[in-house]
């Protein structure tokens, strides 16, 4: 056990001790918040003092069917200290039911989470630690709970929020640029709304690539994300901060976005749940947007219950739950497209992992076949690609941050996307012209033109690829995350081999109106 299991041996085991009830404490809320300040900086000291002891048995979630899975390989076998993973994790739901029946304190909960983001600080993850707003909220939570106050769905629930979304008012929403370095919107996105307004608590932002543009998990502003399991591998793309902080343990579930993997890729190199929802699914307001065309906010949780609790809150219908069966279900293992994608094969890990999750839909009853064509189904708009190597189609990324930045108001800290791009250091601005210069020299009617030949392509593409499920009478398929194991970072040519190997499944199609996500395959470990 590492630093923070030190600490939970000591004070936080003492407090566990005491009345759930609170009958020991001040009645004053903000007594309450003073009290769990001390406990957490007990806890930050205590866990900067520990010595690290011998690495924890990785711990990811079971898998479970009955969903639209994109099976990832797990991360690397662990070879850091043990506190910066925990030995179980605990759900949503789990820390829900606590709170509610006050078999714990919210105070201590959210106490917890904030000793937990202090001993894993090595990590990256979070750039912006929300502690006054969260344990005054959770003071609030124990309050209503002794009163016997009807509570929200998520009340008093710690959750995490990727630095690129608005929300609680007062937080960074910078999206690693200097630009929007100290930007704080006094707005939620509607996402961040909904989940406010079910009780949840913001408890961090968490850290990102600029502009959510990048195949690793490198911030500009702050620093690269680590991936908990093993720092020398890549934690994911943009949404890396959320998925190495719910890897890590600090929270149960939270938000990330995805524009061509972002929300995917992360929990498949930090092995949670990252869950990609049908395009127009979430409201995409309160968000600075890569492509308004392929950008989705969406879940991230250790496991599969708790991506669907939020999405449940989000997008207002019932949980989704897991179904007594999958008798009578098809499933589809896309080979041809996985072997157009792996023409020298894939790691012994990779091949692993899609065999166990083709066996574990199986045992729940779902019939699993090989279904080729979808390799044609992808390419269904390949006349549109920006380049032959990249599945991409055209996209006016500045208009979509222009509508952004106006949409701020007067209050706004700059005006234009050319602004954004001025306070870029030179060698970081020559990426990102060519993706939010101004298209087509300002000639509206030639992005009109290209605009409409886009639609019209996608939404061939995604007739194409609903016609290939139907003929098939599939209802999902599986394949894994990546060919190879996660790329190291810090090596010759990073990048390159981040894209052709992370995003190498995950980039495709993000144009049509389908949902993807990615799962944990605990029995398969990386050598």
């Amino acid at each position: 056990m590492g630093a923070t299991g030190s600490v939970m041996a000591g004070t936080l085991v003492d407090e566990a001790a005491k009345p759930a009830d609170g009958s020991d404490v001040a009645e004053d809320p903000i007594a309450e918040v003073v009290r769990l300040r001390a406990l957490i900086k007990e806890a930050h000291k205590s866990a900067a003092d520990a010595e690290g002891e011998a690495p924890a048995t990785v711990a990811t979630s079971e898998e479970e069917p009955g969903t639209v899975a994109v099976p990832p390989v797990p991360p690397a076998q662990p070879a850091q200290p043990a506190q910066l993973v925990p030995d179980a994790y605990v759900s949503a739901s789990e820390i829900l039911r606590c709170v509610h029946s006050k078999e714990k304190a919210c105070v201590d909960v959210v106490g917890e989470a904030l000793a937990r983001i202090a001993a894993t600080s090595e990590i990256n993850a979070c750039i912006e630690v929300l502690a006054d707003s969260a344990l005054a909220k959770a003071a609030e939570v124990d309050a209503k709970i002794a009163a016997g106050e009807a509570l929200g769905q998520l009340e008093g629930l710690p959750i995490l929020i990727k630095c690129n979304i608005d929300g609680p008012p007062g937080s960074l929403t910078s999206a690693s640029t200097h630009a929007l370095a100290e930007w704080r919107p006094q707005t939620n996105a509607p996402c961040v709304a909904k989940l406010l307004e079910a009780g949840a608590i913001p408890i961090a932002k968490t850290n990102m690539p600029q502009l959510a543009v990048g195949v690793n998990a490198m911030s500009p502003l702050y620093g690269r994300t680590l991936n908990p399991h093993n720092l020398t591998v890549n934690a994911g793309a943009s949404s890396s901060g959320t998925a190495a902080a719910i890897a890590a343990g600090i929270a149960s579930c939270g938000l990330g976005s995805d524009t061509g993997g972002s929300l995917r890729i992360p929990a498949s190199c930090c092995g949670i749940v990252g869950v990609r929802p049908s395009r127009g699914r979430w409201p995409s307001g309160g968000v600075v947007p890569c492509s308004s065309l392929r950008d989705t906010v969406g879940p991230m949780g250790s496991c599969v219950a708790d991506a669907a609790l939020l999405d449940s809150v989000v997008s207002g219908e019932e949980v989704v739950t897991k179904p007594d069966s999958l008798s009578g279900v098809k499933i589809a293992i896309p080979q041809d497209w996985i072997s157009a994608m792996c023409p020298n094969g894939q790691s012994q890990a990779a091949t692993k992992a899609l065999e166990a999750a083709k066996v574990a839909f199986e045992a729940a009853g779902a019939e699993v076949l090989v279904v080729d064509g979808m390799n044609t189904v992808r390419q269904t708009a390949k006349d549109q690609w920006v380049m032959p190597v990249l599945p991409a189609v055209y996209e006016d990324c500045h208009a979509d941050l222009t509508a952004y930045l106006e949409g701020c108001g007067e209050g706004r800290p700059v005006a234009t996307v050319e602004d954004v791009l001025a306070a870029m250091p030179d060698e970081q601005r020559v990426k990102y012209v060519g993706l939010y210069g101004l298209k087509e020299e300002g000639d509206a009617e030639k992005i009109k033109v290209k605009i409409e030949k886009r639609d019209e392509a996608v939404a061939n593409m995604e007739a194409a690829y609903r016609e290939w499920f139907a003929s098939n009478g599939v209802s999902a398929m599986i394949l894994p995350a990546f060919a190879n194991e996660p790329t190291t970072i810090d090596i010759e040519g990073e990048a390159g081999k981040n894209f052709m190997n992370e995003f190498l499944f995950s980039f495709h199609m993000n144009e049509c109106r389908v949902p993807s996500m990615a799962i944990p395959i605990k029995s398969v470990k990386f050598p």
